[in-house]
């Protein structure tokens, strides 16, 4: 892999590096960075490698090519992700089977609740799409949307976006005092089965990725609200 020209182009974009000797300072770089644990770039690599030996598999099967920024904001993510998800779950996979704070199956809203369940799915010919789903204290759906995106998106980033379509909708119903036929929620939950989203929506963290301008989008709507209470939680 050392010796792969994109391979080469994703590592010096990522990672801010310049090898202008060609490939051999670069497998020689390679080589020396691989055989060390105490380089604070070795994170970083080896989500690059993961991202690159992706793209090769999706070119050998799918016949599909990726550019060298996709990679790059990709592997960018999906570390900042990791760590955000080790530093809250104490090392514990998001998998785990261990109990976590937040965690519910989905129930009926409270009196004078209204929940909205967020959720973005890829369906077999590999398109994706999101939607969420508003409902009443009674558990009755009053209002609905689904979208298509448009190319393959990152899951999370699907994740993500249906979270902000659903905030952006309560705000058009419900923003600076309005009511919808009368009918102003005491308090709104937006639930996601999406545990890294939740986790970093609730913590209010910066991740620096398109993944976190969205996510700092979802903060911002949810802080623009003074009229009721919202709260993000994780349904499994």
């Amino acid at each position: 892999m050392a010796g792969c020209s994109f391979t080469k182009a994703c590592v010096e974009r990522g990672l801010g590096l310049c090898f202008n000797n060609g490939d051999e300072e670069f497998g020689g770089w390679f080589e020396d960075l691989c055989n060390t644990q105490l380089s604070e770039n070795i994170e970083k690599l080896a989500m690059i490698l993961w991202s690159v030996w992706g793209v090769r598999n999706d070119l050998l099967w799918n016949d599909k090519a990726n550019s060298v920024e996709r990679v790059v904001s990709s592997a960018i993510t999906y570390l900042e992700l990791w760590k955000f998800a080790q530093s809250n779950n104490g090392g514990a996979s998001s998998s785990s089977g261990q109990s976590r704070a937040g965690v519910e199956h989905c129930i009926k809203p409270s009196w004078g609740e209204s929940k909205v369940n967020c959720d973005a799915a890829r369906f077999f010919w590999r398109k994706d799409g999101l939607g969420w789903i508003a409902r009443d204290h009674a558990g009755l759906c009053f209002a609905a949307a689904a979208v298509k995106l448009r190319g393959e998106i990152d899951p999370v980033v699907a994740e993500a976006l249906s979270m902000k379509e659903a905030l952006s909708w309560v705000k058009s119903c419900w923003g600076e005092g309005r009511t919808v036929e009368d009918f102003c929620p005491t308090a709104l939950i937006l639930e996601s089965d999406c545990l890294v989203l939740v986790n970093a929506i609730n913590s209010k963290s910066y991740i620096l990725s398109p993944l976190g301008l969205i996510i700092s989008d979802c903060i911002n709507l949810i802080r623009s609200f003074s009229g009721f209470y919202i709260s993000v939680q994780f349904v499994g």
